[in-house]
């Protein structure tokens, strides 16, 4: 999509930059949910610009599925290494460099999947669990059935 675009207009730069302002500001704030949200949403309005609504629908279901997995599985470091790829491929499209901003991407979205680290599943209930915790129940004890009194214990519905 990068590739064949030949001109990045006035409009875009100011959505794009304002963007990227945004993302900035919710690192600053350290507002992981915003921030994981906004760098999903980047890749939607690169495809906004090329007036493909088409794709633009297919970047919106594709970004909702795969910002859960950012969510989780990158980390500080790794979500401004993100923000920094986007900054040079808006760069690259500032230039009108759209070859260059297409394998920004490319090299952008191999970072990113490298930064994933898939390798632990943090619990997000964690400190509600622990919390909530309760000791230990004692299994009751049932009656013998040996014992002529069972028959009583025994409920019928």
């Amino acid at each position: 999509m990068l590739r064949s675009m030949r001109v990045l207009t006035g409009e875009g730069r100011e959505a794009l930059g304002a963007h990227l302002n945004e993302e900035k500001t919710a690192m600053a704030a350290g507002d992981r949910q915003r921030l994981t949200y906004l760098m999903g949403d980047f890749h939607i309005r690169i495809a906004e610009l090329s007036g493909n609504t088409i794709i633009v629908d297919i970047l919106r279901d594709l970004t909702a599925r795969t910002i859960l997995i950012s969510m989780l599985y990158q980390s500080e470091f790794h979500a401004a290494q993100s923000h920094d790829g986007h900054c040079r491929i808006f760069e690259a499209m500032q230039a009108g460099d759209f070859v260059r901003a297409a394998e920004l991407s490319v090299e952008h979205l191999d970072e990113v999947e490298i930064g994933l680290d898939l390798t632990t599943r943090p619990d997000p209930l964690s400190e509600l669990r622990s919390s909530l915790s309760l000791p230990a129940k004692t299994v009751p004890q049932l009656p013998d059935p040996k014992n002529h009194n069972f028959k009583g214990a025994i409920k019928t519905c």
